[in-house]
């Protein structure tokens, strides 16, 4: 696990998916710098990233923005549970 979110590793994964690297640290390794080299489109998905309140970072279609609320309450499980699986009648 602790390879897998290296820098290098996520700088390399960044590089070969287009996803985002799960580290700030990946944007100092050389093959993240030459990806948005190559491709500055990403970068600036990046910067609306980090330049986005926190209420709206991250992926806002799906159940993304109920999967972050739920995280954030006391029975995280429980609410993902509920959104999957509504009670019948």
């Amino acid at each position: 696990m602790k390879f897998l979110v290296s820098p290098e590793c996520q700088a390399y994964w960044s590089a070969q998916t287009g996803y985002f690297p799960v580290t700030t640290a990946a944007h100092d390794e050389q093959t993240f710098k030459d990806n948005i080299a190559k491709y500055p489109q990403f970068q600036t998905a990046i910067d609306q990233l980090h330049d986005s309140a926190p209420e709206y970072a991250g992926a806002l279609m799906s159940v993304f923005p109920e999967a972050r609320q739920a995280r954030r309450t006391r029975s995280a499980r429980k609410r993902l549970f509920e959104i999957y699986f509504p009670a019948s009648g």
